[in-house]
Parts: C-alpha cells; structure tokens; sequence
C-alpha cells in the first residue's frame, strides 16, 4: 500500500473549496451508477445465457444490431415524417 499518496490524498481533498467537494462527489457518484449499470447487464445477460442452456444466440449480433437498426430508423421516420408513413 503506498501510504504517501494516501495522505497526499487527503490533504488534497480537505484543501478542496465546498464546490470542488460536491464536484468530487458528483462525478464519483456517476462512476458509481455505472458500476450498478454494468452489474444489471451482467446480471441480465446470465440471465439469457441461462435460460438458453448456455447456447449461443441463434441470431448472430450483426444480425441483432442491423434489425435493431431498422426499427429505429423505421420509428424515427414515422416520427419526423408522419405523412409518408401512410404511403
């Protein structure tokens, strides 16, 4: 354990104004939702993994992707252009 840098440490964090602390901690916070984030995926992709018997996908992700792709690009023209989707 390197102790120096853990007491440089500190004394940079006291010397902090209120500002630069809440600052501090936003950005640790969000460091801390995305660690939970990734832990759901985790979570929800042994999930499938399990409920497929451990079988991979039997879509390739390219192929996933590209018709995901699709249906975005099919909902967001519906969306900007409403008239053409009734053609």
């Amino acid at each position: 354990m390197n102790v120096k840098l853990v007491d440089s440490l500190i004394q940079v964090i006291e010397s902090l104004s209120e500002a630069e602390r809440e600052l501090l901690h936003q950005r640790l916070n969000q460091k801390q939702v995305w660690q939970a984030a990734r832990q759901r995926l985790y979570a929800i992709h042994a999930q499938v993994r399990h409920s497929q018997g451990g079988k991979p996908m039997a879509i390739p992700t390219a192929d996933l992707i590209w018709q995901g792709r699709q249906q975005r690009d099919q909902q967001l023209l519906g969306v900007s252009f409403p008239e053409s989707a009734a053609l």
